[in-house]
């Protein structure tokens, strides 16, 4: 699993968007094996809430092929 290099807080966690898979395991963020993701601090600073609807834009930032 990747790691995040920000150490996170529940209330940071609360923040993120409900579609993101992941766990926080002593602040850090880990996904599956085969995806790094990158988070903007903004996601993490500005919640959605019930009358702020937010927009997230999901993209493929590398690519990387792993030779077997």
């Amino acid at each position: 699993m990747e790691r995040q290099k920000r150490k996170i807080d529940i209330n940071d966690y609360n923040n993120l968007p409900g579609f993101l898979r992941i766990e926080v395991i002593d602040g850090e963020i880990y996904t599956d094996d085969w995806t790094m993701l990158e988070i903007d601090e903004d996601v993490f600073n500005i919640p959605a809430t019930e009358n702020r609807k937010i927009k997230y834009r999901l993209s493929i930032v590398e690519i990387e092929e792993k030779e077997t």
